[in-house]
């Protein structure tokens, strides 16, 4: 400090004129002496470092110092750690509010609100714009109806116009006008009476119909008692498959009182085995003897064997045979009874029967050929089953049966079985 006082001495000495010489400025500080310190120097002192002061804080003085609010990042999903290594999270630094720059969350929704009112104001127009377009054009098209004619009327007009118009140039019509036309120019010439024009089957078609004449009282009744026979065998068969037996034979008993018939004669006798009155079923057949006959009776006694009566449906095919005028039918279903009961002795001389009045039967010969097969009469199973594959049948029946007839006679050679007599009988035994 001594150092720059003594250099403003010398400053201030020299402010008449010239330069200082450099080597007449002594650098070195003096010791201060005991005299007063210069009250002018030091007042130009302090005057020169308020100045240098006021310089250097003028500008900045006038900056505005504003802080601004730092946005928000989104902060990453931190790792889970383990309580052991969890520490305290440090204390998140509160953002310093600015009402000049930050946005509330009211003014956000205000104008959400304001984005939605415009949105639906411009929709409800739209659609008011809609509405008006669409009346205008209906008004516009009632207009246009009211100026058309009558209904239907130009319509019928330019399509019957357009058939005469298709009529005319159909070949049919073609055809008929030449040959009028003919038999005129004949007729001119040879002076005889013009021929009738012939109609084509369009105008033909024209005439009025004649109208149906109402139906009679009588012809009423016959219709009448169609309708009521058809409902109750309907009623009964619903009755029959739901298990309600009881209401199935009452209404089948009143549609044979309406219509004698062996369809409900059968479904009677069917509803009541089903039921267990299994001692009306003779008393039925007799009663209705007109309507009996081989096929109602076979099937009678099949409905007692499937209700688990088969001893009694064979009984039933006992009393009536000879009754019929053939009895191969319940030959057959007596063979098919005791089959399926086991006992394939009785079955094969039932099957034997019902062969001898249906000699050419395929199923009848399939079934006398089973049964001998089972048997183990084989030579004359062979011979049937060769039959079978000769008559006019089914490709499965025919088949099964030339081959069952293959096996059986490979398997005789095998065993040099001498059946060759055997054979003979029996085929001369089937041709009878």
């Amino acid at each position: 400090m001594s150092l720059v006082l003594d250099n403003l001495k010398k400053l201030k000495k020299n402010t008449s004129g010239g330069s200082v010489p450099p080597n007449m400025v002594n650098l070195a500080p003096k010791r201060r002496g005991s005299g007063r310190p210069n009250i002018i120097l030091i007042l130009l002192l302090v005057v020169s470092v308020v100045c240098a002061g006021v310089i250097f804080f003028l500008d900045s003085g006038s900056t505005s110092y504003k802080v601004t609010q730092p946005s928000k990042k989104p902060t990453p999903a931190a790792p889970v750690k383990s309580a052991q290594a969890e520490k305290p999270a440090p204390a998140k630094p509160q953002p310093t509010s600015n009402a000049a720059s930050s946005v509330t969350e009211a003014q956000i929704q205000a104008k959400i609100d304001d984005a939605v009112k415009k949105a639906l104001n411009k929709a409800e127009q739209n659609f008011a714009e809609q509405i008006i377009s669409a009346r205008e054009a209906n008004v516009q098209r009632a207009g246009n109806v009211d100026k058309l004619p009558e209904p239907f009327d130009s319509k019928k007009r330019v399509v019957t116009q357009q058939a005469k118009e298709l009529e005319k140039t159909s070949p049919e019509s073609i055809s008929d006008n030449l040959q009028n036309n003919m038999n005129n120019i004949r007729a001119n010439r040879y002076g005889a009476e013009p021929v009738a024009e012939k109609q084509s089957d369009s105008a033909k078609s024209e005439e009025p119909k004649k109208m149906r004449q109402p139906i009679s009282a009588e012809q009423k009744a016959i219709f009448d008692k169609k309708i009521a026979y058809n409902t109750l065998t309907t009623t009964g068969e619903r009755a029959f498959k739901s298990g309600d037996y009881d209401r199935a034979a009452d209404s089948y008993e009143k549609a044979l009182k309406i219509k004698k018939s062996e369809a409900a004669l059968s479904n009677l006798i069917k509803a009541k085995i089903a039921k267990g009155d299994i001692q009306s079923v003779n008393p039925l057949l007799l009663k209705h003897k007109v309507l009996a006959n081989e096929k109602i009776v076979s099937t009678a006694a099949l409905d007692l064997e499937n209700a688990g009566f088969g001893d009694k449906g064979l009984a039933l095919i006992a009393q009536y045979i000879g009754v019929f005028e053939t009895d191969g039918r319940l030959y057959y279903v007596a063979g098919q009874i005791n089959e399926r009961a086991g006992r394939y002795v009785r079955a094969e001389a039932a099957y034997m029967r019902a062969v001898e009045h249906f000699p050419t039967d395929a199923y009848y010969l399939f079934a006398y050929a089973r049964m001998l097969d089972v048997n183990k009469k084989l030579p004359e199973a062979v011979i049937v089953y060769k039959k079978v594959s000769t008559l006019d049948t089914s490709d499965e029946l025919k088949t099964t049966s030339a081959e069952r007839a293959f096996m059986i006679e490979d398997f005789l050679q095998k065993i040099k079985e001498p059946a060759g007599v055997i054979m003979n009988g029996a085929e001369s035994s089937v041709s009878e």
